[in-house]
């Protein structure tokens, strides 16, 4: 029976949205309870980096209720760093540029003091009655319900993300050879695919697997909606390197709905390893407990990666890794990990070096690492990347000052590699407990040409005794190499605001941490402090 609230008469504070109808992802019915529970949440404390688990890690949530226009949406939870976090899917029975509108109604296990809707600049409407929450939701993305900000507490203790996005429904292109798979067990190289034109379709249910190996070109893999894969080791003393592996192939679509289980498997490399691709689309997974790096992307052209929801506590479990790739774009991602979320990097000696990256309209937290940004590992130059209206609901890492919100840190090994041509733009910041932005040198290299402009984080608290500084520039010279090693050129800041406080070109000598050694040959001159209002590319 359809619920209808006053609060949600169609002829009022709709905005001209017709009311769309929307359906649940179901991927399991696993719901632990009393002892068995507390001990699931306890395995993020002795499972950080080494071992497997002995549970799955995808549980029915016990913390909250979905319906959406009165109709039940499946809710789940997967462990973090802190607390578990709650998901839910919503896929909106709306075509592309199609106006919609869903009531959302939240059910809490207890009564509970609901704070806002991440990101706040997605404008969700929503209100409380103590263990109800109804909202109302009139786009795509990811909207993360916040609840229990009171004193001390900074709100991010058992939230609920609920990702809406248009329903996608994949049919085989005609002239490619269809394989359907069912649920079950595939040990070894059974879900091998080696014939060029193959169009793999799984079909809804559970299927425990070693690796998945992608070995032709022109191959597209589709999950239907409620497909649960557990990654596992059928051999004793075996573990495969990856769950999902595609080395110099063309054409290549991993498509649909599923969710990865990475909990049963002992640590290994990259989650999902694609190297050396072109043409590649990869999107629509869920995916907790990564043993290792999760999406990991090296020496690719041509990459279109978008709607995943990675939620990982393991040290290493970085979201999603570009290295050495161009022209690729990263989009409506939710990414809480614990390790660094959404980055490129410099790890490989392809022919292919990082250039027309952008990463676009994501969300993340951050437990352990930094959120968005170029990362330490430096073999090649790097140039040509933008992350731009992104988000970060909490970040909550504090244990080192080259962390930050939006970073570029080079390991600089070769003094010749420089980190150039990058932009951070439009960063909206929740609450933080790291630096906004930081520049990090640690070796040798040149940084140039940086751009973070648009900055503006809610609420910001730093570690005194680990962060200098809300915005950071420091040269580590980490081997005590001469200063010669290290190039920085032009460093720009604009627009950037913490805790109502705005950086201004008079505040810059304040504000900007400019920490090099005494015999560094550059100066403060490299950085250009923006006023507000100054820059005419201005939004």
């Amino acid at each position: 029976m359809r619920v209808k609230n006053e609060w949600f008469r169609e002829d009022c504070a709709m905005d001209g949205k017709r009311s769309t109808r929307a359906e649940g992802v179901r991927f399991t019915d696993f719901a632990p309870k009393g002892e068995e529970l507390e001990a699931w949440i306890r395995e993020n404390s002795v499972n950080m980096q080494n071992g497997a688990c002995e549970r799955p890690g995808i549980v029915v949530s016990p913390w909250f209720r979905l319906r959406i226009g009165g109709e039940e949406i499946p809710c789940y939870a997967a462990k973090t760093t802190r607390d578990p976090h709650s998901f839910a899917w919503v896929e909106v029975d709306a075509g592309e540029g199609e106006d919609f509108a869903l009531e959302a109604e939240i059910i809490t296990d207890r009564e509970r003091v609901f704070n806002t809707v991440l990101p706040e600049s997605a404008g969700v409407e929503a209100e409380s009655d103590g263990r109800v929450v109804r909202a109302r939701l009139n786009s795509c993305g990811s909207f993360t319900f916040t609840f229990d900000r009171v004193g001390e507490r900074d709100g991010s203790f058992r939230p609920l993300t609920v990702l809406v996005k248009r329903r996608e429904r994949e049919v085989c292109p005609s002239g490619m050879r269809e394989v359907v798979f069912e649920p079950g067990e595939y040990p070894g190289d059974r879900l091998t695919f080696d014939r060029p034109g193959t169009f793999v379709r799984f079909r809804p249910g559970t299927y425990a697997f070693e690796s998945v190996r992608i070995a032709a070109d022109d191959v597209t893999l589709y999950f239907e909606p409620g497909v649960l894969l557990s990654a596992q080791s059928f051999s004793p003393g075996t573990n495969p390197e990856h769950a999902l592996v595609c080395h110099g192939r063309k054409n290549i679509r991993v498509l649909g709905r599923p969710a990865l289980d990475m909990s049963l498997r002992e640590p290994s490399r990259a989650v999902f390893d694609f190297v050396g691709c072109e043409d590649l689309e990869f999107s629509g997974f869920t995916v907790v407990n990564s043993n290792s790096w999760t999406c990991c992307f090296t020496g690719c052209r041509n990459l279109a990666v978008r709607d995943l929801l990675l939620i990982g506590y393991r040290t290493f479990s970085d979201g999603v890794m570009l290295s050495d790739c161009e022209n690729a774009r990263v989009s409506g991602c939710f990414v809480r990990t614990g390790d660094d979320a959404l980055e490129v990097k410099s790890t490989s000696d392809s022919a292919v070096r990082t250039n027309g990256v952008l990463f676009e309209d994501n969300a993340v937290w951050t437990d352990k690492g930094v959120a968005y940004g170029c990362i330490y590992e430096s073999n090649f130059s790097q140039h040509g990347v933008t992350w731009r209206r992104n988000s970060v609901g909490y970040a909550l890492a504090d244990w080192s000052e080259h962390l930050g919100c939006a970073s570029v840190s080079i390991r600089g090994d070769d003094p010749a590699v420089e980190d150039c041509d990058m932009v951070f733009e439009d960063l909206e910041i929740y609450s933080a407990r790291c630096s906004l932005a930081t520049v990090v040198m640690h070796k040798g290299g040149c940084v140039r040409d940086l751009v973070f402009r648009r900055i503006r984080a809610k609420e910001a608290r730093l570690n005194p005794a680990v962060a200098p500084g809300f915005i950071v520039v420091n040269v580590k010279n980490e081997d005590n190499k001469p200063c010669s090693a290290f190039r920085i050129g032009r460093l720009t800041f604009g627009e950037i605001s913490w805790n109502g406080h705005e950086l201004t070109a008079e505040s810059a000598e304040r504000d900007i941490v400019f920490d090099v050694p005494e015999d560094f040959p550059a100066d403060r001159s490299v950085i250009l402090a923006e006023d507000p209002g100054t820059n005419p590319a201005r939004a």
